[in-house]
């Protein structure tokens, strides 16, 4: 695996062209072509069912709760590339490229339901204001070993065990990184060749538990599409080395959740952070405080919108 490691390289094969858009749960659905099909992607013709969006973990539509499948019809929607989002995909055979999209309906609008759309209108909203948010994630992950379908439970890598049982916690425990050096080796290998802003890699406390840090950008689209390839570039160098990774928020019922840190400071025209406790406002700090307070039980349909996400709201969670 050394290789892999090092300089991300990919399998045999043909090179692939993937169209990616983004799903309600933050997962990716898309279309993979052959190389050299790709005049399509950027000519907007590729289709996809705007139901693709309203789809839940499991894959299905809900049309009878939302009414956005067949009982309109299913209709097609128009998938429009982010050409800045172009990017290698460094586990595929060489060559092999993904870019990232948004739904668009035949009138050329975005589709309601299109997060990144979603996310780009608030930014508008914010532009308009002489404002711009500077973003950065924390994203939190188990890697796990890669049988857990054949046993039908989660389990550590063997690195991370002793006779089958997690060695304790291990949080920022450097033996721990050591243990899955390979792995952490092929994500930021993968990380650099998206030119993702990765930076440090942290041990957290469940076993297999890690935390990786995307730096700061001045758009809030792309640090949320930063988010997105990272958690895919950490599942496809998990199965570069036999291995499982998930984002889920609480794969073990006895470890750690796991979780998703945002930082976010709002620049205005003259460059200064409006949020700074110190040489801010101190009203808008609190205002921004109040509205996160006061549509929280809301918010909680997207920041926790599984049953296991609640398995995080209890006590010593």
């Amino acid at each position: 695996m050394a290789s892999d490691r090092m300089d991300g390289k990919a399998e045999s094969g043909d090179p692939r062209f993937e169209i990616l858009i983004v799903g309600m749960n933050g997962d990716l659905r898309g279309k993979q072509l052959p190389a050299g099909a790709e005049d399509k992607v950027w000519a907007g013709d590729i289709r996809l069912p705007t139901s693709t969006q309203s789809l839940d973990i499991w894959g299905d539509d809900n049309d009878e709760i939302t009414g956005l499948s067949l009982t309109i019809g299913d209709p097609d929607g128009k998938v429009i590339p982010d050409r800045r989002s172009l990017a290698p995909m460094p586990w595929a055979p060489e060559g092999s490229m993904q870019v990232l999209a948004t739904m668009h309906e035949f009138d050329g609008n975005p589709s309601f339901m299109d997060p990144r759309a979603i996310l780009a209108s608030v930014l508008e909203r914010y532009a308009a204001r002489g404002l711009t948010p500077v973003v950065a994630t924390e994203l939190e992950f188990y890697v796990m070993a890669g049988n857990w379908r054949e046993t039908g439970r989660p389990s550590p890598p063997e690195s991370l065990t002793y006779r089958g049982e997690p060695n304790g916690f291990q949080l920022y425990d450097m033996s721990a990184v050591d243990a899955l050096d390979d792995y952490l080796g092929t994500l930021r290998a993968y990380a650099k060749a998206q030119g993702l802003p990765a930076e440090a890699t942290t041990a957290e406390f469940g076993p297999g538990q890690f935390e990786v840090n995307l730096m700061h950008r001045p758009d809030a689209l792309a640090a949320a599409d930063d988010c997105l390839c990272l958690k895919r570039i950490a599942e496809q160098a998990a199965r570069r080395h036999g291995l499982k990774s998930t984002c889920m928020a609480k794969p073990y019922s006895d470890h750690a959740g796991s979780g998703l840190h945002v930082h976010a400071s709002i620049i205005d025209r003259q460059g200064r952070n409006i949020l700074d406790a110190e040489g801010g406002e101190p009203k808008r700090l609190k205002s921004v405080i109040s509205g996160l307070l006061d549509t929280m039980r809301a918010a909680q349909l997207i920041f926790a919108p599984f049953a296991n996400s609640y398995r995080r709201f209890q006590p010593g969670s």
